[in-house]
This record gives C-alpha cells, sequence and structure tokens, in this order.
C-alpha cells in the first residue's frame, strides 16, 4: 500500500514539473523585458551622473582624497587645526 502511495505521489510531482516549465519567449516579452532594461539602465545612468556630480562638488570643496580616512588621521589633522587656531589666538 505505501508503495502504491508513494508512486502515485512521484507521479503527482513528475506530472506538476511538466506543467511548471516554463513557456517559450514570445516577440512581445521579448520587447517587454526589452524595454523594461533599457528603462532600469538610463536611470542607473542618471543617478551614477548624480553620484558622480556629488562626488566633484565635495572634491572641489573639501579636495581630493587618495586614501581612507582612518580615525587616527582625522584626531591627528584635528589636533592641528586646533594648534594653528592656539597660534593665531597667541598672535
Amino acid at each position: 500500500m505505501n508503495k502504491i502511495m508513494i508512486a502515485a505521489v512521484l507521479v503527482m510531482l513528475a506530472a506538476s514539473v511538466g506543467i511548471a516549465q516554463p513557456a517559450e519567449p514570445t516577440l512581445a516579452t521579448l520587447q517587454r523585458d526589452l524595454r523594461e532594461l533599457s528603462d532600469q539602465c538610463r536611470t542607473d545612468r542618471d543617478q551614477m551622473a548624480d553620484l558622480l556630480e556629488r562626488v566633484t562638488k565635495l572634491e572641489q570643496r573639501m579636495g581630493e582624497t587618495y586614501r581612507a580616512p582612518s580615525p587616527f588621521n582625522t584626531i591627528e589633522r584635528r589636533l592641528d587645526d586646533l594648534e594653528k587656531d592656539v597660534n593665531r589666538l597667541k598672535r
């Protein structure tokens, strides 16, 4: 009895796998996919241009950086700035 049940379940699974196979793409679905990809590409390109413009503005304001700031560099730079401020106040 159990063998018959297992065989029936396997037959149903095999049938459902056959039903779940994707259909051949049509010209309309391919065109729709291409249109969606083109729109996404344009959106990404515009966003990238906006980000590059923002980076350029930051570099103009803060100067170019060639390495990532570390906490030590930031603290050291801030201490140098404070020392310059103290020297300026002494004058």
